[in-house]
């Protein structure tokens, strides 16, 4: 088995590795402190209020802001905590453009607040168990690479050139891991807990017992459920969805793209009404509704071996076309 240390430098060199130098420096200068601001102003915006992101964010950012002081090991100078609570900050400042995005992140992110073993009444005897018990090291580091875990996956997707066109897609696809992510936190959180019990005669960490676990877990899951009072509806976006102006290149390149999936809609719509146009006038100038039936039959038949490989080439490129989500 790898040394805690070993676990924690790893997932942290494997997440800095998956993300750009520039916003490597942006994550390294990031505070925790900056990261409850950028909540706040999310909970204060007016679009976004019924997301209530203070009180169920509260627990995650209170957790990781002590992490850092329970072992050494977050202190050798390397900006291991950085790379847990920036990513938080970044992913919020995207995910507040839309409010169904937003909802997604922050329910995820109190599951992990939820799943975290708890240190605001047993700090100092917390940090006495983790020198003396090597278990809770390995826990520890497990927790930390847990949480990398999900940054990863929610970076990958906000970094997607067209990730406001296909969130419920890449959300969808990402889900497994992200459970499976959150499920793997819960029981290092239990261990931890139980390991905790297990030893509070020894190192006397303030006399909780199984029922202030259990406790504990449950606030966390009421504040979580609680403030889900008015829960986002989530709808499929379709191809002609309205972006917002001075947005990046990806989404104008995306704008393009439907405009390309309107020509090609035209060019059908105007093959339809030539054909009938040409239809009804041949029918009447010749007297014979043969005649008529026969010539517009021609134009679509001639329109759809012009227009058909257009559309067939421009839709295995283009994703815009696609409806997203369910």
């Amino acid at each position: 088995m790898a040394r805690p240390r070993a676990v924690i430098h790893s997932s942290f060199e494997k997440f800095k590795q998956s993300v750009s130098a520039d916003d490597a420096k942006r994550i390294e200068s990031t505070e925790l402190q900056d990261v409850w601001a950028a909540v706040r102003q999310v909970d204060n915006d007016q679009r976004l209020q019924t997301t209530q992101a203070l009180a169920r964010m509260e627990p995650l950012l209170k957790e990781i802001g002590k992490y850092s002081s329970i072992s050494d090991i977050f202190n050798d100078g390397t900006p291991y905590m950085a790379y847990v609570w920036a990513p938080i900050k970044f992913n919020l400042q995207l995910a507040s453009e839309r409010k169904d995005v937003i909802e997604a992140l922050i329910s995820a992110y109190a599951d992990i607040g939820a799943a975290l073993p708890s240190f605001e009444s047993n700090f100092d005897g917390y940090r006495t168990a983790f020198d003396d018990i090597k278990e809770l090291k390995y826990a520890f580091g497990a927790i930390y690479s847990g949480i990398l875990d999900f940054h990863r996956i929610t970076w990958k997707i906000f970094r997607r050139v067209h990730w406001r066109q296909l969130f419920y897609t890449l959300w969808k696809d990402s889900m497994p891991k992200i459970e499976s992510t959150i499920n793997s936190l819960k029981q290092q959180g239990d261990l931890i807990d139980r390991r905790r019990l297990a030893t509070s005669s020894s190192i006397q960490l303030g006399g909780t017992n199984d029922q202030d676990v259990e406790e504990r877990r449950s606030h966390q899951h009421r504040v979580r459920d609680n403030a889900v009072a008015n829960p986002v509806e989530s709808r499929p976006l379709t191809t002609f969805e309205t972006l917002e102006t001075g947005v990046d290149i990806g989404a104008r390149t995306l704008r393009r793209k439907c405009v390309a999936c309107f020509a090609v809609y035209l060019l059908w719509v105007a093959v339809a009404v030539g054909s009938l146009v040409l239809g009804l006038w041949r029918s009447f100038a010749t007297g014979d509704e043969g005649k008529g039936f026969t010539d517009a039959a021609y134009v679509v038949a001639v329109g759809g071996i012009v227009v058909f490989p257009i559309q067939s080439r421009h839709g295995q490129r283009c994703r815009a076309s696609r409806q997203v989500g369910d």
